[in-house]
C-alpha cells in the first residue's frame, strides 16, 4: 500500500518560494490572532496546515510567493 503522501522532489528555487511564503503566512497569521485575541489551533496543527496547503498550490503550479501566500492564508481561512 503506497504512501498517502508521496515523496516530492522541489528544487532549490522552489524550496526558497516555499520558505518565504511559509514566512509571510506565518507572521500574517500571528499579527491577526494578536489583533482579534482569537483563540486559534496550536502551533503545530497551524504549521502542518499552512504548509499542506503551500504544497498542494506548488504542487498546482503557482510559483508567485506571494500569489501562493495569498491563497494560502484564503485556504486555511476557511
Amino acid at each position: 500500500m503506497g504512501s498517502k503522501y508521496p515523496p516530492r522532489f522541489y528544487d532549490g528555487a522552489t524550496l526558497r518560494v516555499l520558505e518565504e511564503a511559509f514566512r509571510e503566512v506565518w507572521k500574517t497569521v500571528h499579527m491577526l490572532d494578536d489583533l482579534l485575541e482569537a483563540d486559534r489551533v496550536d502551533d503545530d496543527t497551524l504549521r502542518q496546515k499552512i504548509t499542506q496547503n503551500l504544497l498542494h498550490f506548488v504542487d498546482l503550479g503557482v510559483t508567485e510567493p506571494d500569489d501562493l501566500s495569498a491563497r494560502t492564508m484564503r485556504a486555511i481561512s476557511k
